[in-house]
């Protein structure tokens, strides 16, 4: 289906209890099939972020992307009549859950991220970011895209991989990067929060600062999470029918657990 500017799945019965679920950078809304099982208790609303999947990218030249795409999403939301909704985002779509927290906070009942932070990026991760934008802008995205693929060690995230990036525009990954280099530190957003916050994360995830995020969440433990052993940044293609549960119990009684 689709709404002004997103094209998105929605389906459930229930009246009360809706899970958006956002994917992340290279991603598409087909990353959340495996959990479709989540229907027998929630409407699932998954959408296609801009320039991603069906959704068109709207402005090619922005580096606002992140705080764009929050307000779509909101608007969604408030277009659809969802109430109050359990926001989950993967990775970058975290990073957009936690702008739809900072400005919006009214349209989350919870809140959970997936090898996901609430840092802003680090010198390192900027100079990473630039690299990454230089190669884009000189034509050699699909270089780009090769090297990342062929970096991932599970054969269903390079199949998922090689099939979410197979339309993507030169336009959107550098739109998006130049957004993720400059989005917002939001630590202070999630402690100010009046709804439940929980992560979940790999042990061997080496996209993020895991150090930094487990030292923050060690000193704030009014957030749940959950580590999963021996798994990278890949946890919501790898770890789905671990995931799932969790969801379960997060939305129901704000725990985080393996069990």
């Amino acid at each position: 289906m689709k709404a002004t500017k997103v094209t998105y799945f929605f389906s459930g019965k229930s009246k009360h209890q809706t899970v958006v679920l956002l994917h992340g950078y290279l991603e598409n809304r087909h990353i959340w099939d495996e959990y479709h099982s989540l229907l027998d208790t929630y409407n699932l609303l998954i959408p296609d972020l801009p320039g991603f999947g069906q959704s068109p990218l709207i402005n090619q030249s922005s580096q606002t992307y992140i705080s764009e795409t929050a307000q779509q999403i909101a608007d969604l939301i408030k277009e659809l009549d969802l109430g109050a909704v359990h926001l989950v985002g993967n990775s970058m779509g975290g990073y957009v859950c936690l702008e739809i927290a900072s400005c919006f906070p009214q349209t989350i009942k919870s809140l959970c991220l997936i090898s996901s932070t609430p840092f802003a990026d680090s010198e390192k991760k900027i100079k990473q970011r630039n690299r990454e934008l230089r190669f884009t802008n000189q034509g050699k995205k699909d270089l780009l895209l090769h090297f990342f693929i062929h970096q991932q060690t599970d054969e269903s995230v390079q199949h998922y991989f090689k099939q979410s990036t197979s339309t993507l525009s030169e336009e959107t990954m550098s739109c998006v990067i130049s957004s993720l280099k400059n989005r917002k530190d939001h630590c202070l957003t999630l402690q100010k929060a009046m709804f439940p916050i929980g992560f979940i994360y790999g042990a061997d995830d080496g996209i993020i600062p895991l150090n930094n995020l487990k030292n923050y969440l060690r000193q704030n433990t009014i957030f749940s999470y959950c580590e999963l052993a021996h798994t990278g940044h890949m946890a919501a293609i790898t770890k789905t029918s671990v995931i799932t549960v969790m969801f379960r119990t997060f939305f129901t009684n704000k725990i985080l657990s393996e069990k």
